[in-house]
């Protein structure tokens, strides 16, 4: 045994290899984020998208693997008929997204989970205040999912074929 008062650098090394080993072991913790962790990243990523175009791929990310191939084909379509290349994340509205009603202080956001599923309940501090939020767990862990339609076209009805 390694008497601290005899040895100085011996004590100060083991104190030091010990910190690090104990923040190794904090570090990789695989402590799964919630559902309401995971649309709270994501619904603060989209706001500071209006001012960063970088959060929209952070927001993409949070976005469940349905809504991945959806983006996907848009970014597809958008690319061929502008002629340049799109990014699905670039499909999100940059700018344009606004929470109509911030949660309420207390008990604003809660989850319900039902296996692989859950649902955030998010309540404004009216009551008629409410927005439930579909969830999905995936492989690296929760994701919104975002229904998104699929694109419309309109075509004039003398251009259709017969």
């Amino acid at each position: 045994m390694v008497k601290c008062a005899q040895h100085p650098f011996a004590c100060h090394l083991w104190a030091a290899f010990f910190a690090v080993i104990c923040a190794m072991g904090c570090g990789s913790s695989t402590v799964e984020e919630t559902p309401v962790q995971v649309l709270t990243d994501f619904l603060e990523a989209m706001e500071r998208s209006s001012e960063d175009v970088n959060e929209l791929k952070v927001a993409y990310e949070l976005l469940d693997q349905e809504a991945h191939q959806a983006l996907e084909k848009r970014a597809l379509t958008a690319t061929t008929l502008a002629g340049r290349e799109f990014k699905p994340w670039q499909m999100l509205a940059q700018g344009r997204f606004r929470i109509v009603f911030s949660p309420a202080q207390r008990g604003g956001m809660r989850a319900k989970v039902t296996g692989n599923r859950a649902i955030v309940t998010i309540r404004g501090n009216d009551k008629s205040q409410r927005a439930n939020v579909p969830m999905v767990r995936e492989r690296d862990g929760w994701r919104v999912a975002l229904k998104i339609p699929d694109i419309q076209y309109n075509v004039d009805p003398l251009l259709r074929s017969k």
